[in-house]
């Protein structure tokens, strides 16, 4: 499921996808999802959008426990 939500990710939105928590847990994944750009809004739309897929492809199967956004 990982993987291919990875993969719709870079396809879909252009954005680099690293699975970089729990690598040792089959319950639990921890992504990092990454953008470059030199427009903020243009950024925190885009993560608005992936959110929203993330969300919408996982529905019944896996939940979303903490998210966080860094814009450096």
């Amino acid at each position: 499921m990982i993987k291919s939500l990875k993969d719709r990710l870079r396809l879909k939105f252009n954005v680099s996808v690293a699975e970089v928590a729990y690598l040792d847990k089959w319950q639990r994944a921890g992504l990092a999802i990454t953008m470059v750009s030199n427009d903020q809004t243009l950024i925190e739309s885009a993560f608005d959008k992936v959110l929203s897929f993330i969300e919408m492809e996982i529905q019944a199967s896996a939940y979303i426990i903490s998210q966080e956004v860094e814009i450096l």
